[in-house]
């Protein structure tokens, strides 16, 4: 499918990352319950990005 990304939106996931785990630990949240949520916060993400893209796309911008 070839893939889309810079160093910037790379730098900013890995930052929205790191700061939900360090609130995670910081409230005492279980292993299997920090993962659920970075999982489920990852999923979201890319739904997200899907459908930016594709109302991109259908709206004639380029990007």
């Amino acid at each position: 499918m070839g893939g889309r990304g810079s160093v910037i939106n790379t730098f900013f996931g890995v930052l929205i990352i790191k700061v939900l785990e360090t609130g995670l630990a910081q409230v005492g949240a279980q292993e299997p319950t920090k993962r659920l949520i970075t999982g489920l916060v990852i999923v979201a993400a890319v739904i997200l990005d899907y459908y930016r893209h594709r109302l991109r796309k259908s709206s004639g911008l380029s990007g």
